[in-house]
């Protein structure tokens, strides 16, 4: 016994440290876990691991004034950088010759004729990180590392950084996007926390490669706008800087050069918003439309059974369109008004007035009475009885397709066939008839005379228009009961 309690100690003495280390350890990861439980926001040091781990891609320039050579020669001494990638359509013109092994340059659009396979992006976006650089734009120092590696992040959203060009406006946006009606909403905002929902102005993005390549459309233009859109549709939020790192080259502030890049951002602005269907913008309140014109086809191809396509996506009318229609009703008001010809909001159009003043969130044209012996009064109208004719402001003026009825429709263009449509009345032993009905529209049907003697006004669309007298009783004597309460879409159709 007394030789073997020797042997012993040393092992109850090891088993009790080990024991003592458990305890110690497993209480030190307890309380690491409630720690970050009960605080899900507390602050994680940004994993900054830039050493040859970033390529940098210049995609937003102007090829006909630009400073790619420049640019491309200062961020290829940054040390972080592995690539810079320049990014264009075509192959570029004039062409643009860099001596470093570090420049590769990317088409999106190759020709097929040069016989070159295709690069893929992926291929060459071999890195851990990305960063989108604007031309012309200089970083300030030779190594970005120093003065990230401390940089934290409090919100697990943020999936792009966003640094300031000195001198230049960046501003933290607020954003909000009604995918039903078509509209893109900002507004400057304060960061929370240094994170926003989106930054926009002279800013240099920086992106996790993995991040970047998984967007629906890592190279549209403009970089910002781009990724404001796409990083909304998936959740993402923005950590802005407060150092500079990036400065601008006095190189492109040619007035010249400036006015050039201006117009061709705002034609890559509107090709990248027809790309995302987004027709109207709300930018701290200033309303500006984009879509359908005079000059273009409206927003959507032929209607069938009542139901335009957008409605089967899930959408409304789309602003540009309402707007279409808003100048077309205007235009035939003040032609009837000036050759004193009266006229009445019929059908949906004035149940959307009737409603709330406006169109019916869905519904694609406007229809108006008015009565049969006046039709002579307007000389378009009489002469569309020979085909279609544009008047002086190019809103087009036709007799209806033989099959469709004997009404007539107004254009907003000859190209743009958004349309207001004219019924022509006449009265029957005091009641509103005429020679032709859709069967497929139970709401077209004769009503009493009086409704029109006289007649009252409304607001539509922010217009003042004439409406028949008791329209309550007229709509319900048309839709039926309850029809202003009750909206349905076209024939009963379910979203």
């Amino acid at each position: 016994m007394i030789s073997f309690l020797p042997r012993t100690q040393p092992t109850i003495l090891l088993v009790f440290l080990g024991a003592l280390l458990q305890y110690i350890l497993g209480y030190f990861f307890w309380t690491s876990y409630c720690a970050s439980s009960s605080n899900p926001t507390a602050n994680h040091v940004f994993p900054f691991e830039f050493d040859g781990k970033i390529t940098c891609i210049i995609r937003d320039f102007d090829s006909e004034a630009s400073d790619l050579e420049g640019t491309s020669a200062a961020i290829d001494a940054v040390g972080e950088v592995a690539r810079i990638v320049v990014v264009s359509e075509r192959k570029l013109y004039p062409p643009v010759n860099s001596p470093s092994p570090k420049v590769v340059y990317f088409e999106t659009q190759p020709s097929v004729r040069l016989g070159v396979p295709a690069k893929k992006l992926r291929d060459i976006v071999q890195t851990q990180w990305v960063l989108l650089l604007p031309d012309g734009v200089r970083p300030s120092q030779q190594s970005l590392y120093d003065s990230l590696r401390q940089t934290t992040t409090s919100n697990p959203a943020v999936k792009i950084w966003a640094f300031r060009v000195r001198g230049k406006r960046a501003s933290c946006q607020s954003v909000r996007m009604d995918w039903k009606r078509w509209t893109l909403t900002m507004n400057n905002s304060a960061p929370v926390g240094d994170v926003c929902d989106a930054v926009t102005g002279s800013v240099v993005y920086l992106l996790r490669s993995v991040d970047f390549l998984n967007l629906p459309e890592p190279l549209l233009q403009p970089v910002g706008e781009s990724l404001l859109v796409q990083s909304l549709s998936l959740g993402w939020k923005t950590h802005i800087f407060g150092e500079t790192l990036f400065a601008r080259s006095d190189k492109l502030l040619d007035p010249q050069m400036l006015a050039h890049q201006r117009s061709n951002h705002d034609d890559h602005v509107r090709d990248l918003y027809d790309r995302f269907q987004i027709k109207q913008t709300v930018k701290n309140g200033h309303v500006e439309l984009f879509g359908c014109t005079k000059a273009t086809p409206r927003c959507f191809g032929n209607v069938i059974n009542d139901t335009p396509s957008y409605l089967y996506e899930g959408r409304w009318t789309p602003p540009c369109c309402i707007n279409a229609l808003k100048a077309t009703l205007q235009h035939v008001i003040e032609v009837f008004d000036f050759n004193g010809v009266a006229y009445w909001l019929e059908g949906g159009s004035l149940l959307g007035a009737a409603r709330n003043g406006q169109l019916i969130p869905w519904d694609y044209d406007i229809d108006l009475g008015m009565f049969l012996n006046e039709t002579k009064k307007i000389q378009y109208l009489e002469a569309a009885r020979e085909g279609p004719v544009a008047d002086p402001d190019g809103f087009t003026w036709e007799l209806a397709q033989p099959g469709e009825g004997q009404f007539y429709r107004v254009h907003y263009s000859r190209t743009n066939r958004l349309h207001v449509d004219i019924f022509p009345f006449y009265a029957n032993n005091s009641v509103m008839t005429k020679d032709f009905w859709f069967r497929s529209h139970p709401q077209d049907r004769e009503f009493p005379e009086d409704f029109l003697t006289p007649m009252e006004s409304a607001s539509f669309l922010g217009l003042t228009v004439a409406v028949p007298n008791r329209r309550r009783e007229f709509l319900e004597l048309k839709f039926g009961k309850g029809c202003i309460e009750n909206p349905k879409y076209p024939r009963d159709f379910k979203l």
